[in-house]
């Protein structure tokens, strides 16, 4: 055997062993445990510590006050007014958050009629059909959600009539018990939780009432009377027995009153003087004055149902207040009956606090005794609330055996606190582990839906997203979400003693779940502003010591999780440099307003933590779109908007720095010409803008914000890329974020955007200031669509914005046998709403409020304009085009299909193009991106529906638009396709009147072979005005898809600044350009005019990735599910989160390690022949 060949096969056999050990490693890189002596245990990041005794202690006992976790304590509400889109959009969230339980309630739902699934709106004063109907709402929870609905039964029996609200005759109907027992019935025992009424003791006051009694959201059918004890209890009975008759597993809850003062205070009085639904509200009549005394608040004559002063502290022992006289209301009904009618008290709990540090203290009057609560809900009293403690008394002395439910809870916001999203997140923390340990059986966190729906400008709309909601506008986490996901994932099993020195500073929950593992939440709420009560920024970390009284032998922490201010989701965290001794205590520094969860298990648990993570720098695009400077102001306090996050999984902090690259700060694809060119040069290399240092040192999250300056650019797409530089063990890593920002054509350019999806949401309804924005309707709910599958799926897409468009545009899936009627599967159109915005400016005068309102209807006046456009992109399944109707409306009741829609490369002088029949419809070419243009000067069909059309022509008036319908395949009861719209906008002359010129193409779709070549023809183009001309055209390519395996940098248009030019290709795939064409003024096209070029050997279509299995059926995932690939909904989740993949509690999958295995195998061989060849040519 030579020298030779031994030294390479020892060097093979070392290599193998190596390669042995990284595949053992990366099986294994999620299990290194770290073993704790007997359940005490010092976790140190620092040589010295600060003696124990100074340190707040947290003890956990596992041996005390156990409790049984329900696993309904991990519900949610979704908002009545939420469409079935958004609902789609966050199931992904909702699974992974182990989401149990799903309420339809609230205000509006007490007036919901199942039969017509309309509920009656008590602020628009309209029967509405709710968007998710209760038939399709209990099928997205059971099937998608593998949860358990919640609905909600009128107490009162006013609901919705089938006329369109109030004003109209019979606009209430009266629900009788046969109509709740046939409801029950129809959900074949599918529906578990049954709510009786909402918030029923505020339900008679109107927002014409003198102000003590007024509430802008409820009132008309209910009276006072109805409040009063017999009345609503007899009815309450009534329902009940109605839903029991039909399903006697159902379980039942009330009485669901609105927060503290109704658990308890009544306000029914006889001498109320309004006694008719609807009536005057008689504002000068004495008997108010009287009701609103001091002096009569405890006058049995004036109110009756009060009963004593309760003294407060006792009111859950008095069994004339609210909460008790229902738990013994019902036992002695049951008593009656035999068996139980209703198995829980039920509650709203909202803290309403005027300062950060009140609002992060405030839910330990959940639990704790001596907690005096400054919530504006008991009036700052101080009074001791200690809430489900007094719950649990009153069920032991009244009615035992009930369960407790809070089927809504959380923060008003009305008064801006707390005004820190982490905050909210530390109080859903809190209220469910104070939850947990009392023993509560269901609650519903409030709320999913999109937070702002209107609103005067983008900046409001941006407020409410960050408010009550579980979700922003584009369907992405708000902080809390990412605690209620903690909890619902790690929180579960019994709950054990938990307990803190100081409750001000700290709050700890803990429990023991299936496993025997020991699960730990902790959060140091941080320091506070002893006059403001405002949080104090930039604070340290606090040591606290905590220990676990516990003798069964080794603990081992397998798991530190943590979700901190600012960080992008939960983190996993290293614990490299933590150390142990056997002293009986930990010790940790715990960041402010972070949530850590610590899971101890046995020795032989199998679970385990991972080390070793590296830093996360997120987003990998940071996108200003066309409208966000970075940042909006609320009040007086300017609020950044756009970052950069770096956030460290580690406990020792770690230096980073960060750069702009502003040599790559170039604009893309100007648009337009403008004065002052020396100013738009020079703000080439300074539009992106740093706010707050750009260096530091990382321990949970540091964000950098970025604003941009858009100030005498041109319009285009302008990027730039961010460099971020850290240490990760010993070696330097960067990271660059890419910037992007849109300019876009303003008013003065001839353009005014009425709808471009930028701002995330279908429901925004902007009039005042731009940008300007339009809401959209599918018709979900209604007769003709009522339940799923629907006719028209709405998402937001990422992936298929044109030139033209910046984040997003609208894709619109159709399948018209979906339709619920004959009339719906033929004609029934999508829209839009919101033309006209209502401002109210309320002032109080006296007893009374005087609302005015200031109308904005920037989407809506079309005046001035000489067309309206939009940009389509078309596929209809088994059709090489798209029939489209448009029909255009105004608020005097005109309603006009345009008699000549042409997409705008069709020269709109000529009368032979286009519509040429009242009866005709537009037919758009499927495949690439196009502009439709409508004439605001041209004729309109009257379009009448359902009566039909006979080609009579009607007026538009164009100052008072109010909607825009869509109906794809008119008529066609089988067509199915999507369509993605996107850039719907009013055009006319610029500030200099000039008119663009209309880019247009010969042919929009070629094939052709590898090596051919086919010509682009751009010929066709011309100029709207008469003394123009086009002088110039250019081929701008979009995007490739490419099928096979290399792709060389090649230039595929021989003449790429020529009317005509030659296309060849040899490599096979789809090639997209733009025609941009210039005229005899510098103006250049917007349309879009697109030719799409498919290189393919056989000359077939490339397959289609929403029809991968061939079959003919759209294989699109609505709302981001598995399939749903480029919809923003499933994109958006991932980018940027290496080490967050999906639901991180549910460990690895082989569809995650498998394939990276076979790579890792196949690149270590590939490394051990290449270092064998070396050694032997050595």
């Amino acid at each position: 055997m030579s020298t030779k060949y031994s030294k390479s096969t020892s060097f093979f056999s070392l290599g193998y062993r190596v390669l042995f050990y990284v595949m053992l490693l990366s099986i294994i890189s999620l299990k290194h445990p770290l073993q704790l002596t007997p359940f005490d245990i010092f976790i140190s990041t620092s040589p010295s510590e600060a003696a124990a005794d100074d340190l707040v202690t947290l003890v956990i006992d596992p041996s005390s006050e156990r409790k049984s976790i329900s696993p309904y304590i991990y519900g949610i509400n979704i908002a009545n007014w939420a469409p079935s889109y958004y609902m789609y959009m966050v199931e992904d969230h909702l699974r992974e958050a182990q989401v149990e339980v799903v309420r339809l309630g609230a205000t509006n739902m007490e007036r919901y009629n199942f039969i017509n699934n309309r509920m009656y709106n008590v602020i628009s004063k309209q029967n509405q059909y709710v968007p998710m109907s209760w038939e399709s709402f209990v099928d997205w929870v059971v099937n998608d959600l593998d949860a358990e609905p919640f609905l909600q039964v009128s107490v009162y029996g006013n609901v919705a009539s089938d006329t369109d609200g109030r004003g109209k005759s019979g606009y209430s109907h009266e629900q009788s018990s046969g109509e709740v027992s046939s409801w029950v019935e129809s959900t074949g025992g599918n529906v578990r939780f049954w709510g009786i009424g909402n918030e029923p003791f505020i339900a008679w006051k109107r927002s014409d009432y003198p102000s003590f009694f007024a509430d802008a959201a409820h009132g008309d059918q209910v009276l006072n009377f109805h409040t009063s004890y017999e009345h609503y209890f007899n009815r309450f009975t009534t329902v009940a027995e109605a839903i029991k008759s039909s399903d006697s597993t159902a379980r039942i809850l009330g009485p669901t009153p609105a927060n503290w003062w109704l658990y308890w205070f009544n306000d029914y009085s006889p001498i109320c003087p309004v006694t008719e639904p609807g009536g005057d509200p008689a504002t000068d009549d004495s008997s108010w004055d009287l009701m609103s005394s001091p002096e009569s608040t405890w006058d049995k004559d004036i109110f009756p149902d009060r009963g004593s002063d309760p003294d407060v502290s006792g009111w859950e022992s008095d069994p004339q207040k609210i909460l008790p006289f229902y738990l013994k209301s019902m036992r002695l009904a049951d008593e009656s009956r035999g068996s139980r009618l209703a198995e829980f008290l039920d509650v709203h709990r909202y803290m309403r606090c005027i300062t950060e540090k009140d609002a992060i203290l405030e839910p330990m009057g959940l639990f704790h005794e001596n907690f005096k609560s400054q919530d504006m809900e008991t009036l700052f009293s101080g009074v001791k609330t200690n809430l489900l403690n007094r719950l649990k008394n009153s069920i032991e002395r009244f009615y035992p055996e009930t369960k407790i439910s809070f089927s809504e809870y959380g923060y008003f916001y009305w008064d801006g606190y707390p005004s820190i999203p982490q905050v909210a997140a530390i109080g859903t923390m809190d209220y469910l582990g104070f939850f947990a340990r009392c023993g509560v059986y269901l609650s519903c966190n409030w709320y999913l839906g999109e937070p702002n729906q209107s609103g005067a400008d983008l900046t409001h709309a941006s407020l409410d997203s960050a408010r009550q909601a579980m979700f922003d506008e584009d369907g992405e986490p708000n902080p809390k979400y990412w605690a209620f996901y903690m909890m619902s994932n790690l929180f579960r099993g019994t709950s054990i003693k938990a307990e803190v020195s100081d409750w001000n500073s700290f709050s700890v929950h803990a429990c023991e779940n299936e496993k025997g593992d020991y699960v730990v939440f902790a959060v140091y709420k941080g320091q506070y502003d002893s006059t403001t009560g405002e949080y104090i920024s930039d604070q340290p970390p606090e040591k606290a010591l905590m220990r676990i009284d516990s003798s069964d032998g080794n603990l081992i922490l397998t798991r530190l999780l943590r979700y901190g201010m600012g960080d992008p989701h939960v983190i996993e965290m290293d614990t490299t440099g933590i150390s142990y001794d056997t002293d009986g205590n930990m010790i940790f520094d715990y960041h402010p307003l972070a949530i850590y969860a610590f899971v101890f298990s046995s020795q032989n648990s199998g679970d385990s933590l991972a080390e070793n993570q590296s830093i996360q720098v997120t987003p990998d695009i940071l996108d200003f779109g066309p409208y966000s400077n970075g940042w909006i102001v609320d009040g007086e306090k300017k609020i950044f908007t756009h970052g950069v996050k770096i956030t460290n999984p580690g406990v020792t902090a770690i230096p980073w720095s960060m750069e702009i690259c502003t040599e790559d700060c170039t604009a893309l694809s100007f648009e337009n010409s403008i004065s002052g060119v020396s100013e738009a040069s020079a703000s080439l290399t300074k539009w992106l803008v740093p706010e707050n240092s750009v260096t530091g040192e990382v321990s949970v999250t540091d964000e950098v914000y970025f604003t941009v300056d858009r100030a005498y650019l041109p319009v285009g797409t302008y990027t730039s890329n961010i460099k971020v530089s850290f240490l990760a063990g010993n070696a330097q890593h960067q990271k660059n974020i890419m910037v992007v920002m849109d300019v876009i054509p303003g008013e003065d350019d001839g353009e005014k955007r009425i709808a471009d999806f930028e701002t995330g949401s279908f429901a925004h309804s902007l009039n005042e200031i731009p940008p300007y924005s339009i809401g959209w309707w599918d018709n979900h709910g209604t007769p003709d669509d009522r339940n799923s599958p629907y006719l028209y799926n709405f998402q937001l897409n990422r992936n298929e914005v044109n030139r033209l468009g910046s984040k997003y545009c609208m894709e619109i899936e159709f399948n018209r046998k979906n339709g619920d009627t004959p009339d719906g599967r033929l004609y029934q159109s999508f829209g839009t709403y919101g033309h006209s915005t209502y401002i109210s400016t309320d002032t109080s005068s006296g007893n009374q409020n005087i609302s005015s309102k200031i109308k904005y209807n920037a989407t809506g006046f079309w005046e001035g304009y000489e067309a309206f456009e939009f940009d389509i992109k078309t596929d209809t399944k088994g059709s090489d085009n798209t029939e489209l109707l448009i029909i255009l409306s105004d608020e005097s009741g005109n309603k006009g299909k345009p008699s000549r829609p042409f997409l705008s490369e069709i020269k709109f002088l000529s009368e032979t193009d286009s519509i040429k029949d009242y009866t005709d419809l537009l037919v758009v070419e499927d495949g690439p991106w196009q502009t439709v243009r409508i004439a605001l000067d041209d004729r309109f069909f009257d379009w009448r529906y359902p009566e039909g059309q006979n080609g009579a022509e009607t007026t538009m008036d164009f100052s008072s638009i109010n909607q825009i319908e869509f109906v794809p395949w008119h008529g066609d009861k089988t067509a199915k396709g999507v369509i993605y719209i996107d850039n719907l906008r009013l055009v006319g002359p610029n500030a200099n009147n000039n008119r663009l010129p209309v880019a247009a193409v010969e042919k929009r779709n070629l094939t052709v072979k590898p090596g051919q070549s086919v010509t682009l023809n751009g010929t066709p183009s011309f100029d709207c005005d008469p003394d123009d001309e086009i002088t110039a055209w250019e081929w701008v390519s979009q995007n490739i898809s490419i099928i096979s395996d290399t792709f060389a940098s090649e230039t595929h248009i021989s003449e790429p600044f020529a009317s005509e030019t030659l296309f060849s290709s040899n490599i096979e795939g789809t090639y997209i350009y733009d025609l941009v064409v210039t005229d005899t003024r510098s103006a250049r096209s917007r349309n879009i005019a697109q030719v799409t070029i498919l290189v393919s050997k056989d000359g077939v279509s490339i397959p289609d990735e929403t029809d991968p299995d061939g079959d003919g059926e759209t294989d699109v995932s609505i709302g981001g599910g598995s399939g749903g690939q480029g919809c923003f909904c499933n994109t958006l989740m991932t980018q940027g989160y290496e080490t967050f993949e999906g639901n991180f509690f549910s460990g690895l999958s082989c569809g995650r390690i498998v394939p990276g295995l076979i790579i890792l195998i196949f690149i270590g061989c590939i490394v051990m022949r290449l270092l064998s060849m070396t050694w032997e040519k050595g």
